[in-house]
């Protein structure tokens, strides 16, 4: 047995089979971070059949939001190695950009398009466009005068209904498909005397007046869709 002084213990830290080793330790480090980023706007596309094809309009300004991005970094020997993105927290929503585009051709026009019949007799509340609110995608039918809650809703024109049960902000609601890609919906009902599947011919009652989903009052919310667009009902609707 042999006698460890302190010769032997520095030889034996610095020589390994005649190799140098490197005694140094890293000091490795986790930290967070933040920075605030931009959080971008998307832009909405509008189309109108009371504007020709190549006009647009941008009717609600985009704003960029505001939010902060959370990192957790990793340092060694204070030299970042690895920074990896966490979370980002919203500060200020982005505003969406909206852009009316007109869609009318020579081939469309607005005096051959009224084929549907009005779902309610009653007059317009709140006309399709832009409002204080964010943009209306349809009209609101209320009575001329009094209440129209419990009122019937009609089918606007022959089809099928392709939903019917209840959606966010339009409460309880039906969509009735009356081919070549002309959807119609009718929102805020109090009830539905349809289901999918069922076939309606014009004017059949479909559906009662109500104010489920996001109302201030009963009405009628109606919506035409053309090829997956919503458009302006009243191009769609035959003259009073």
């Amino acid at each position: 047995m042999g006698i460890v002084d302190e010769n032997t213990y520095t030889f034996n830290l610095s020589s390994v089979s005649g190799e140098k080793v490197n005694t140094e330790l890293s000091v490795m480090v986790q930290s967070d971070s933040q920075t605030t980023v931009d959080l971008a706007y998307d832009t909405e596309y509008v189309d109108t059949d009371l504007k020709t094809a190549g006009y647009e309009k941008v009717v609600n300004t985009g704003k960029v939001g505001i939010g902060v991005a959370n990192y957790e970094n990793v340092y060694i020997d204070g030299e970042l190695v690895q920074s990896n993105y966490i979370s980002t927290d919203i500060i200020t929503e982005p505003v969406d950009e909206v852009i009316e585009r007109g869609v009318l051709t020579k081939d469309k026009s607005v005096d051959t398009i009224g084929i549907l019949e009005y779902p309610y007799t009653g007059r317009i509340s709140s006309y399709y466009g832009w409002r204080d609110l964010g943009y209306h995608y349809g009209l609101d039918l209320v009575a001329f005068s009094g209440g129209c809650y419990g009122d019937d809703v009609h089918a606007a024109g022959d089809g099928v209904v392709c939903f019917a049960g209840t959606k966010v902000g339009f409460g309880t609601v039906i969509y009735i498909d009356h081919g070549s890609g002309l959807i119609t919906v009718y929102g805020h009902l109090s009830a539905m005397g349809v289901k999918v599947g069922d076939i309606v011919k014009t004017s059949d009652v479909i559906g009662q007046i109500g104010a489920t989903g996001r109302v201030t009052g009963p009405h009628l919310h109606f919506e035409v869709q053309k090829d997956g667009k919503r458009v302006d009902p009243l191009l769609y609707l035959k003259r009073k």
